[in-house]
């Protein structure tokens, strides 16, 4: 995101965006672990848990990220707020990356479980200037673990359960290309009807 110093119309459109899709995720993230809470069947690795863990994290990533570039948008606290919206986003991906890799029939080793604690280690010490590159590399790992678990949930599935794992799908890439359309790179570079289409 970027750094918005002074108030104006695209920062107070984007404040309201980002606060809003705070509200929305806090509320699926809470629908989602209720109803794992309530499964007397529950097991630590269920994905309604994973993924109520990832749309938390989400939700810690967007506040983090606003409070970084809206209100302490000066180093070295705006780089402390950066570093743990990313670390928070990694973790929750690593959670749900873990509840995802025991699913699948495919012997990842759990490869995108560790790669996710390594990326997020190195958001922690790396300058500021890196972090962009490491984010961008755990959304390309991101996008490949989503695409394996889609295709594996899919073709056992059928009538409604496989419309629900359909809207998923779209939701989640409508997301990520969200979540890539508010980076500093399209506000600075692009312009910013295109970042306030992402946010």
């Amino acid at each position: 995101m970027p750094v918005f110093e002074s108030s104006g119309l695209v920062r107070d459109i984007v404040l309201v965006l980002h606060f809003g899709v705070v509200f929305y995720t806090v509320l699926f993230a809470a629908v989602l672990i209720g109803r794992w809470v309530r499964d007397p069947k529950r097991a630590l690795f269920d994905i309604r848990f994973a993924w109520g863990i990832f749309l938390s994290g989400m939700c810690l990533n967007t506040i983090s990220f606003a409070i970084g570039d809206f209100y302490f948008n000066m180093a070295p606290m705006h780089i402390l707020w950066i570093k743990a919206g990313y670390v928070a986003m990694i973790l929750a991906l690593v959670a749900f990356y873990f509840a995802m890799e025991r699913v699948l029939p495919y012997p990842t080793h759990h490869a995108f479980s560790i790669s996710g604690i390594i990326i997020a280690a190195l958001i922690i010490v790396s300058p500021s200037h890196l972090m962009v590159y490491l984010a961008l590399t755990m959304t390309l790992i991101t996008l490949l673990g989503i695409v394996l678990f889609f295709v594996h949930s899919r073709g056992g599935t059928t009538g409604e359960v496989r419309r629900d794992i359909n809207r998923m799908t779209i939701g989640f890439l409508v997301a990520i290309i969200g979540f890539m359309g508010r980076a500093d790179f399209v506000y600075y570079s692009i312009s910013e009807f295109v970042y306030l289409a992402g946010a």
